[in-house]
């Protein structure tokens, strides 16, 4: 769904009459399920890539938060870091590295490539994911549900931002659409 169609100006519609006439409880219910379901709408199985990141991050936060001991909080940190940037970099490199190493071994250079389609918003969803686990991590922020939606904002974010902004948008009930308020 791209933001200059009819879908995306129906879609954000829908969205905002669901939020506004919704209970204050429910409203970051209908984001997060009005961002799941705009990332869907271009490959839906590339939903499961954004849902294990979100849960990845989300646990790897609680156990950064849990650990007292610094070696394990370093490897929640280091876990959450190395599912982030592996995906990031097999979806954005894996074809480049595939054809040099092919050229290495005198194959064509379509030898070890993979049909792959960048997801949707990839590089945006780690490094935000990345900054929220860094945030807990450094104690600047306790691990709560709510970053769920801070997590998938793509079909209204502007920029990579850290967690410690956003988070007194998040902490209070959701009376306005966060991610417009930002913009």
């Amino acid at each position: 769904m791209l933001f200059q169609t009819p879908q995306f100006f129906l879609f954000l519609g829908v969205v905002l009459l669901a939020f506004y006439s919704a209970p204050q409880k429910w409203r970051k219910f209908i984001l997060l399920a009005a961002s799941y379901y705009f990332y869907m709408s271009w490959i839906p199985v590339f939903i499961l890539l954004l849902l294990s990141l979100t849960a990845i991050d989300y646990v790897a936060a609680l156990w950064i938060e849990r650990f007292a001991s610094s070696a394990q909080r370093k490897t929640a940190l280091v876990i959450s870091l190395t599912a982030n940037l592996g995906l990031l970099g097999f979806f954005k490199y894996y074809n480049f590295f595939a054809a040099n190493i092919a050229h290495l071994l005198h194959r064509p250079s379509d030898a070890f490539a993979f049909s792959i389609i960048l997801p949707l918003g990839i590089s945006f969803h780690t490094f935000q994911s990345m900054s929220y686990v860094i945030d807990v991590y450094r104690k600047q922020q306790a691990p709560i549900a709510k970053a769920r939606i801070y997590l998938t904002k793509e079909p209204f974010a502007c920029k990579i931002e850290s967690w410690q902004p956003n988070q007194p948008l998040f902490k209070k009930q959701l009376s306005t659409i966060p991610m417009l308020t930002i913009a």
